[in-house]
């Protein structure tokens, strides 16, 4: 989901904002606002810099026990299936396939990274096919999203930046990866600047004790998206956004609409009748997304969602943002073929939340212009590819690891 605010300013949602934003500002000052916003983010930058020693912890030090049941009764479930360390930005929970960890194959590790707003959860039918073709398979959540706690700073309303998406994927393979050998590593949406940008790191000058992962996939990148004037001028001032949030949180209703909004269009449809073509799958997320943002009754919402989305979208989603990304990519593309990794781009033809039909001939010349990249198309496919039909995904995804 790259989408934030697509009717910020609709019906009387744009009149509580900008109230509130109105508010926000004649209490603080634009300057005290601005000046406040820096000196977070320079602390930000300082924490980022600190070593937490890493290791495993209990569920009842990473999480409160309000934090635990609410996010449990969200996801309608006993508890989380997986196990947390502490790294240097909070705590990460995480999934090794088969459960019982050092039971791995001898074909490798395969690292799965999720997308805008979802959770380890996502990956379980994909994982369930890499295990049974042999893999070990790491799934996790990040920072602000499924059961993982960002603890690094002063509240929830942080900015989630490619290099904290590295350093929590370090940390965790850290821990976990001391017997195992990375053979691939998987990103959906958002996931895909995550691995952007560990490929990009792991493979400077000054990165030794790192090795690239030999086989990449990039399942519906995060590398473009359409946006309307007004989501893109809230692009302009994620620090104000970011501000009105941590003194409104009430209005994080907005923050939900939207997402839920995003992923109405995240689901492919027939080009004919615009119909969406898995639709029991499309009622399943919505579904599941109303518990999480406590819009069923009993449920409470998720406690760090909403500000996990804002994070992501405001400070490695943001538009102007993206053409780096972009340019990132193509450069560790360049380097691939010599530092013997291999990198497929897989993206559905009707995805239309990073629209297929517009870029992806600028993917086919990539494709054409480096050995290392693959492009293949999945077909009556959209964004929420892992949702809509995880086998067509598997299928393309293992048969690329083995060759």
């Amino acid at each position: 989901m790259i989408s934030l605010f697509n009717h910020f300013f609709s019906y009387s949602y744009g009149k509580v904002v900008v109230t509130a934003l109105t508010l926000t500002l004649f209490i603080n000052g634009i300057t005290k606002v601005v000046m406040n916003q820096r000196k977070y983010d320079r602390l930000l930058a300082h924490n980022t810099a600190t070593r937490i020693p890493l290791g495993p912890v209990e569920v009842s030090t990473a999480l409160s026990e309000e934090e635990l049941s609410s996010i449990a009764a969200a996801y309608d479930e006993e508890g989380p299936e997986g196990k947390f360390i502490k790294g240097r930005h909070g705590f990460t929970h995480y999934v090794v396939d088969p459960s019982i960890e050092g039971s791995g194959s001898s074909k490798g590790m395969i690292i799965l990274a999720h997308g805008l707003g979802t959770c380890l959860k996502m990956y379980r039918p994909l994982a369930q096919h890499l295990v049974k073709a042999g893999y070990t398979v790491l799934r996790y959540d990040y920072f602000g999203h499924g059961y993982s706690k960002y603890t690094n700073g002063k509240d929830m309303w942080v900015q989630y930046t490619p290099d904290m998406f590295v350093d929590q994927l370090e940390d965790l393979l850290d821990h976990v990866c001391q017997k195992e050998h990375n053979i691939g590593f998987v990103g959906h949406s958002t996931g895909g600047i995550v691995g952007t940008y560990a490929l990009d790191r792991w493979g400077s000058v000054g990165c030794k004790n790192r090795n690239l992962i030999p086989k990449v996939v990039m399942l519906n990148p995060a590398f473009w998206a359409t946006k309307p004037f007004l989501a893109r001028l809230s692009d302009k001032i994620p620090g104000l956004m970011r501000n009105l949030f941590r003194k409104f949180p009430a209005l994080s209703f907005l923050i939900q609409d939207a997402y839920m909004e995003a992923g109405e269009i995240g689901f492919g449809r027939n080009p004919t009748s615009k119909e969406v073509i898995y639709k029991e799958e499309a009622k399943s997320w919505a579904a599941m997304n109303s518990r999480l943002f406590g819009r069923v009754k009993g449920v409470a919402m998720h406690p760090f969602l909403a500000a996990g989305i804002l994070g992501i979208t405001g400070s490695s989603l943001r538009e102007d943002l993206l053409p780096g990304h972009r340019e990132v990519f193509v450069r560790i593309c360049e380097q691939a073929c010599a530092k013997g990794t291999n990198i497929l781009f897989l993206w559905g033809n009707l995805d239309a939340t990073v629209p297929y039909c517009t870029h992806y001939e600028k993917v086919r010349g990539w494709a054409e212009d480096y050995k290392s990249l693959s492009f293949v198309t999945l077909q009556k496919i959209g964004h929420e590819a892992l949702y809509e039909n995880s086998e067509v995904a598997a299928y393309a995804i293992i048969r690329f690891l083995q060759n």
